[in-house]
C-alpha cells in the first residue's frame, strides 16, 4: 500500500510525529512524508495513495484550520477527478492538556469523516501534547504514535 502522512508544523513537531508513524509504516509500506503548507492536494492526486494520514496542529486555541482548509481543498479535487482514497486517519499537536482538547478533536475527525473521497476513517485521532508551546514532546508521545500506527495498520488488515 501506499501511504501519505501529512503534517502541519511550525517548530518541527508535526515533521517529528510524522516520521515517527512513517518509520513503522514503511516496514510494510511505501511512505512519503509532506507539509500540507509545501505539497499541494494535485500531487497527491496524481501519487494517488491507499492512505492518508492528515495531522493538525491546534495554534493560539484555533483547531487545524489549515489541514481543514487542505482537506476540503483534496476531497474536491478527488471529486472532480473521480478517485478516492481507501483509508485515513488523522492527528494533532497540541500545548494543551489533553482533557481540554476533545472538543477539537471532534471538530476536527468530523472534518475527516465528511470527506466522502477518504472512504474510510479510523477512529480515535491521536493527540500528541507538546511540552508549552514549541515543544517537544511529551514524555512517552512517540512511543504512543507508534503504537497508534499499529493498531490502525491492524484495522486496515482486518477491514
Amino acid at each position: 500500500m501506499k501511504f501519505w502522512i501529512m503534517h502541519d508544523t511550525n517548530f518541527g513537531n508535526g515533521k517529528l510525529l510524522a516520521e515517527t508513524m512513517s518509520a513503522v509504516c514503511s516496514e510494510n509500506h511505501e511512505v512519503r512524508i509532506g507539509d500540507i503548507k509545501k505539497v499541494s492536494v494535485e500531487e497527491i492526486i496524481n501519487d494517488m495513495p491507499d492512505v492518508l494520514i492528515l495531522g493538525a496542529a491546534i495554534r493560539m486555541f484555533q483547531g487545524g484550520p489549515l489541514s481543514k482548509k487542505w482537506l476540503k481543498k483534496l476531497d474536491n479535487e478527488l471529486e472532480k477527478s473521480n478517485k478516492s482514497i481507501r483509508y485515513g486517519a488523522g492527528f494533532i499537536t497540541h500545548g494543551l492538556p489533553s482533557n481540554k482538547i476533545q472538543g477539537w478533536v471532534k471538530r476536527y475527525m468530523n472534518k475527516l469523516k465528511k470527506a466522502q473521497n477518504v472512504r474510510e476513517i479510523y477512529f480515535p485521532c491521536f493527540t500528541g501534547q507538546v511540552e508549552g508551546q514549541e515543544g517537544p514532546f511529551k514524555d512517552g508521545v512517540l512511543e504512543q504514535a507508534k503504537k497508534f500506527v499499529e493498531e490502525f495498520q491492524n484495522w486496515m488488515q482486518e477491514s
